[in-house]
């Protein structure tokens, strides 16, 4: 049981970390390039993390060491991203037209935590 909460708390914070890496990686290349380039920037970091995170989940599953609620987490957590990812291709789409960036801004937080989320629901099943 308590190995069980110290897993969970890691994959947690392994999932925060990466998400606030990506977010400040926004934020720093702000400056440096217009906000659309910044965020196809993002999206192509952010899919190459979950597509390695799903990649080694598949390996996982495949050997049989994840149980049901470990694929239940990870597709829930996948999901997820998933409807982030579809969100903030509309929301390039809608900068591009307005030049509000707010809601790209938002939309890239949400796909950066959506990430975390699945990088960290694949830590905590126990994938190295």
């Amino acid at each position: 049981m308590r190995n069980q909460a110290l897993k969970e708390l890691v994959g947690g914070l392994v999932a925060m970390l990466i998400g606030a890496a990506l977010i400040a990686i926004v934020i720093a290349c702000g400056g440096c390039a217009s906000l659309e380039t910044t965020a196809y920037r993002t999206i192509g970091g952010v899919s190459v993390t979950v597509d390695v995170a799903m990649t080694a989940w598949g390996d996982y599953v495949r050997a049989g060491k994840a149980t049901p609620a470990d694929e239940a987490k990870v597709k829930a957590a996948y999901e997820g991203y998933q409807r982030a990812m579809r969100a903030v291709h509309g929301a390039v789409r809608v900068y591009r037209v307005s030049r509000d960036g707010r809601g790209l801004q938002a939309a890239l937080e949400a796909v950066a935590s959506a990430s975390g989320q699945v990088t960290g629901a694949v830590k905590q099943a126990g994938v190295p």
